[in-house]
C-alpha cells in the first residue's frame, strides 16, 4: 500500500472506512458501519493525525521489540508501549504546536503573544512555571518578557555569560537548580519558590540569539517532553519573534511615512500660502508699477496742457479787463470758465498720481470733497449713479495731507460705484460733510459717504479693513484699499467706521479733528494789499505764448516785463538790470530752474528771495523736494494773473547789479 492519505469510503450495506497508519503506512486502520447509511466523514487532518500516531507507535513497539522470534501481535506491542499512552501524547504535542502557532499569528503584541504561547507549552509539559527571556541590546541583559507561575524573575547579564556565547539553534538543556549554571541570587529565587528543576531551550533568528525558553518543576528529574517538540516551539518562536519585529518596523515605517505625508502636507499648505503671498506681492508689484508709469505719464502730459491752458486762462483774463463789450465779456468768461474746469481736473489727476510723503497744511474739506467728485463725475453719470451732495459750508480748515486724504475719498467713492453698478446696474451716491465731535469730545469734521447698493453681511463687515481681505473677484481687488484708508485716517488722529444693513446699502463715515495754528491762522486771516505798479519783472519759459500773455498782462497793471526763453541769456540781464520779481519756470533746455536758480544764489544772494518758480510740474518727486527742502515760493500752471501779483507784496528792495 502506498497511499499516504486517508481513504474514506462507503459502499451500500456495510459502509467503511480504511485509514493508513503512518506516514510510511505500516497498515490500515478499517472502520465498519452498520445499515446503509453513509458514515460521518471526520476532519482530513485529524485523521491523519491519529494515524500518523498510531503508526509511530507500532514503529516504536517494533524498535523495541522481543526476543522471541516470530510475527509480533498488536497485544505484544501494547505491553512495550502501549498505544493508549502514545496516541493521546502525540496528538495533544500537535494540538500543541497548532494552538502556539494560532497565539503567534498576530504580532501586534509581542507581551500577549508569547505569554499565550508559554501558557500552551507549560501545560503541554505538565510544568510548573516557565518564562521566556528576550535579548535587550541596548542593556546588554536576558529580560524577561512573558512568565507563568514563576512570582519572581531576575534579568540575566549578557556579558560573559557562557551559555549565549556557546548555545546552538535547537539545542535542549536539563539542569537541577542546586548544581545549574545560575548565579547565587538567581538559585536562591527559584530554589525559595520551590523549584528544583529546570528545562530550557534556545530561541533564535537566522542564526542569531534571540532569548530563550525556560521551563521549571517542582521536582528533582522533570518529566519526559519530546524534544522535536521543543525544538519546534522554539523554531516558531523566533519566527514569530522576527514577524513582531517586521511588523514593529513596518508599524514604524508606516507612522514615518503618515507623519513625512502630514509634513508633506503641511508644507504643501505653507507653499500655497506663500504662493498666494507672493502672487499677492507680484500683483501689488505690478499694481505700483502701474501706477508709478501713470503717475509718469500724468506728469508729462499735465506739463503739456498746463502751458496751452495759461495761454487760453491768460488771454481770456486779458479780454475780461479789455474788452467793454458784454457779449465779448460773456464769451471770455466761458473761456475762461472752461479753461479753469479742466486745469483743476488736471490739479487733480497730478494730485492723485502724486506721492506723497504726509505734507500736512491748511485745507478745506469740501475743496478735496468736489475734486474728487469731478474725478469720477463722468463714470458716474454714464453708469447711471445719482449723486446727491450735502455740504456744510461753514465748515472750519484743518491740516492734513490734501493728497491722501482725497486718496481716501476716492477709494470709498469707487468701493460704492462698484457695489451698486455690479447687482443693480444704477445707484444714488450721497456725500455729506458736517460738523460733529470725536471720540475724546473734540469739535471735528465729519464725512459721509453712504450707498443704496446690496449691503455689508454681518459676517463680512468685522473684516473690511483688514489686510488683503476682498469680495471682489480675483484680478478685481487687492484688499487693500480699506486697509489703507484706515491706516491713513488714524495717521491724522481720526477713525473711519463702517455701518450697514443688508440689502439697504452701506454707510462709511471719516471723523477727522480740527487742528489749525496760529501762524495758519493769522496767516489766513491777513489782507494782502495790491501791488502798486511800476515793477520790473523778468519771465523766464521756454514756451513763447507764455512769455507773450504774462508780458502783456503784467504791462495791463503797470508792470514792465523782460521776457527770455534762456536762463543763462536770464543770468546776463541781471547783470546790467535789478528786478523786482523773477518768474522762471523749471523745466528748459539749457539751463533748467534748479541750475538758474544756485547761479543766481551764488552771485546775488540777495534775488534769490525774490525768485517765484512757475512750473506744472510738481508731481515729479525731485521738484517737489527741491521746492519744499529751499522753501521756495512757486505757482502751478496754468494761474491767474494775480496769483503772481500778490507775490510782489511786500516789494523787496532792489539791490543793485552785482
Amino acid at each position: 500500500m502506498r497511499t499516504r492519505r486517508a481513504v474514506i469510503s462507503s459502499a451500500t450495506r456495510p459502509s467503511l472506512i480504511v485509514l493508513p497508519l503512518g506516514k510510511s503506512p505500516v497498515g490500515t486502520l478499517t472502520l465498519l458501519f452498520r445499515g446503509s447509511r453513509r458514515p460521518p466523514l471526520p476532519s482530513q487532518r485529524v485523521v491523519e493525525t491519529v494515524c500518523v500516531g498510531i503508526g509511530r507507535a507500532i514503529k516504536n513497539g517494533r524498535a523495541v521489540g522481543t526476543k522471541r522470534p516470530g510475527r509480533r501481535t498488536g497485544r505484544d506491542i501494547g505491553a512495550r508501549q502501549p498505544i493508549a499512552e502514545i496516541l493521546p501524547r502525540e496528538t495533544q504535542e500537535l494540538l500543541t504546536l497548532e494552538s502556539i502557532a494560532k497565539a503567534l499569528a498576530h504580532p501586534q503584541d509581542r507581551t500577549e503573544m508569547l505569554a499565550r504561547a508559554i501558557e500552551a507549552v507549560v501545560a503541554v509539559t505538565h510544568a510548573d512555571g516557565g518564562i521566556v527571556r528576550l535579548v535587550d541590546e541596548e542593556r546588554q541583559l536576558l529580560t524577561v518578557e512573558a512568565s507563568i507561575g514563576v512570582a519572581t524573575v531576575h534579568s540575566i547579564p549578557l556579558q560573559n555569560n557562557p551559555f549565549v556565547h556557546q548555545v546552538k539553534p535547537g539545542e535542549v538543556f536539563q539542569h537541577r537548580i542546586g548544581d545549574g549554571p545560575f548565579g547565587p541570587e538567581v538559585r536562591a529565587a527559584l530554589l525559595s519558590a520551590g523549584f528544583l528543576s529546570v528545562i530550557g531551550v534556545p530561541i533564535f533568528i537566522k542564526n542569531r540569539f534571540a532569548g530563550v525558553l525556560t521551563l521549571f518543576y517542582q521536582r528533582e528529574t522533570p518529566p519526559s517532553v519530546s524534544p522535536s517538540l521543543l525544538e519546534a516551539v522554539a523554531l516558531q518562536l523566533g519566527i514569530a519573534l522576527e514577524n513582531a519585529e517586521l511588523f514593529a518596523r513596518l508599524q514604524a515605517q508606516e507612522a514615518e511615512a503618515r507623519e513625512m505625508g502630514r509634513s508633506l502636507s503641511a508644507a504643501n499648505l505653507q507653499l500655497q500660502d506663500s504662493y498666494l503671498r507672493l502672487r499677492q506681492a507680484h500683483e501689488q508689484l505690478l499694481q505700483s508699477e502701474k501706477l508709478s508709469a501713470m503717475g509718469q505719464l500724468i506728469s508729462g502730459v499735465a506739463h503739456e496742457l498746463n502751458n496751452p491752458l495759461s495761454v487760453v486762462m491768460g488771454y481770456a483774463q486779458l479780454l475780461l479787463g479789455d474788452s467793454k463789450d458784454e457779449a465779448l465779456r460773456a464769451k471770455a468768461e466761458a473761456i475762461l470758465s472752461q479753461a479753469e474746469r479742466a486745469a483743476k481736473i488736471v490739479r487733480n489727476l497730478l494730485t492723485f498720481a502724486r506721492k506723497s510723503r504726509g505734507d500736512r497744511r491748511l485745507l478745506n474739506v469740501n475743496e478735496i470733497l468736489d475734486r474728487t467728485i469731478e474725478l469720477r463725475a463722468y463714470h458716474l453719470k454714464v453708469d447711471n449713479v445719482e449723486v446727491i451732495r450735502e455740504i456744510d459750508e461753514r465748515l472750519s480748515p484743518t491740516q492734513g495731507d490734501p493728497q491722501q486724504l482725497q486718496q481716501v475719498l476716492l477709494n470709498l467713492i469707487n468701493n460704492a460705484h462698484y457695489a451698486m453698478t455690479t447687482t443693480r446696474g444704477r445707484g444714488r451716491l450721497s456725500l455729506r460733510t458736517f460738523r460733529t465731535r470725536d471720540r475724546f469730545g473734540r469739535p471735528a469734521i465729519g464725512i459721509e459717504v453712504a450707498d443704496d447698493g446690496p449691503g455689508i453681511s454681518p459676517e463680512i463687515l468685522p473684516h473690511v479693513f483688514n489686510p488683503f481681505f476682498t469680495t471682489k473677484p480675483v484680478g478685481e481687488g487687492t484688499g487693500l484699499g480699506l486697509a489703507i484708508c484706515h491706516g491713513i485716517i488714524e495717521e491724522h488722529g481720526g477713525e473711519i467706521t463702517c455701518t450697514s444693513v443688508p440689502g439697504a446699502g452701506a454707510s462709511f463715515r471719516v471723523t477727522l479733528p480740527i487742528f489749525v495754528t496760529t501762524e495758519e491762522r493769522s496767516e489766513g486771516d491777513t489782507q494782502k494789499a495790491w501791488p502798486s505798479p511800476g515793477h520790473r519783472i523778468l519771465v523766464i519759459d521756454d514756451e513763447q505764448a507764455v512769455r507773450e500773455v504774462l508780458r502783456e498782462a503784467l504791462a495791463n497793471y503797470g508792470h514792465v516785463a523782460h521776457t527770455t526763453s534762456s536762463g543763462r541769456e536770464a543770468l546776463r540781464w541781471i547783470e546790467t538790470l535789478s528786478y523786482d520779481l523773477v518768474i522762471c519756470d523749471m523745466k528748459m533746455p539749457d539751463m533748467d530752474g534748479k541750475t538758474f536758480y544756485a547761479e543766481a544764489q551764488a552771485r546775488w544772494p540777495h534775488l534769490a528771495e525774490r525768485i517765484v518758480f512757475c512750473t506744472g510740474d510738481v508731481v515729479n518727486p525731485k521738484t517737489q523736494s527741491f521746492l519744499q527742502e529751499l522753501g521756495c515760493r512757486y505757482v502751478t500752471k496754468p494761474f491767474k494773473v494775480e496769483e503772481l501779483l500778490s507775490l510782489l507784496n511786500p516789494r523787496p528792495r532792489r539791490p543793485g547789479p552785482g
